[in-house]
């Protein structure tokens, strides 16, 4: 140290102390540059929360914010939120278009009845088919004479063609002898007369339910007094077979039940169990005449 002289001290102070002057200027300089950015945005906040009218005195400035350190927190705590799982939506289920319901289901229905059947006795032992068919054209508003009608049946040794043996001959014999006639000739003049009718063997219980649920009766050949009976197998004089049976009978048929059969019969109104009268009907094959072509 005794090689610097004083003069080169008081250089070197005099350094120091304009260092330090200038390092608490621009001290200085910063806090109020702080300052004044800090009142700056006071009074943009303050103004722009005043009306427009505001009667404050344009003289008078608001308080300054006192300068604040920044702080910054100490940690970051990070939020996470799970997605949540969508719940599904219950649905009703699509159920296929549904066919409205049909009528025709319904038929025939378990139960018909026919009122205004018309049976009258018949004038000969024998002549039960032209008795029944006659007032069976008489429900459909055709009027008939017995006689005429039992005058046109054609004869024959097969009951299947003609009628077989005299309309006052003794009930309940085979061909040849007197025995009456079947379905297809009566069917046959009953056209003749104008009335519509279809005959045939092999018909079912469906059949008839069909028909009187119709309004339609249909004319039944079966045993005498709707009882069951045998069928017997018979040859005609050129060799034809065809089915007969003792006591061979007409009925016409006009209503029923899922267990009763309702009958009118040479003058006679009755009824049969269904048991009882598929049984008669089933020994000439299930036989019948019912309306139509």
């Amino acid at each position: 140290m005794n090689g610097i002289k004083s003069w080169q001290w008081l250089i070197i102070a005099a350094g120091l102390f304009m260092t330090l002057i200038c390092i608490v200027f621009a001290a200085f300089l910063t806090i109020q540059n702080i300052n004044q950015s800090v009142a700056n945005r006071g009074e943009v906040v303050v103004q722009a929360a005043a009306p427009n009218n505001s009667s404050q005195p344009t003289g008078i400035k608001p308080t300054k914010t006192p300068f604040l350190p920044i702080r910054f927190p100490t940690s970051i705590s990070l939020l996470f939120h799970p997605t949540p799982t969508p719940v599904p939506t219950l649905q009703e289920p699509i159920l296929p278009p549904q066919n409205e319901h049909d009528p025709a289901l319904d038929f025939p229905p378990e139960s018909f009845m026919i009122e205004g059947v018309p049976s009258n006795p018949q004038w000969f032992t024998l002549d039960c088919e032209a008795r029944t068919a006659v007032d069976w054209a008489a429900f459909f508003g055709t009027s008939i004479d017995e006689n005429e009608f039992l005058g046109r049946i054609p004869h024959s040794d097969n009951p299947d063609i003609g009628f077989v043996g005299r309309y006052d001959g003794v009930q309940g014999q085979l061909p040849p002898n007197s025995y009456g006639v079947h379905a297809d000739p009566v069917a046959n003049l009953l056209n003749e007369f104008g009335v519509s009718a279809r005959s045939g063997k092999g018909f079912s219980w469906d059949d008839i339910r069909a028909e009187i649920a119709s309004s339609r009766p249909v004319i039944a050949w079966v045993i005498y007094n709707t009882v069951p009976g045998n069928p017997i197998q018979y040859q005609d004089s050129d060799g034809n077979i065809t089915t007969v049976a003792y006591y061979e009978h007409t009925v016409i048929v006009y209503g029923y039940t899922p267990n009763t059969v309702y009958i009118a019969d040479n003058g006679r109104y009755y009824e049969r169990t269904l048991q009882v009268f598929l049984a008669s009907w089933s020994a000439l094959n299930n036989m019948a005449i019912m309306a139509g072509n």
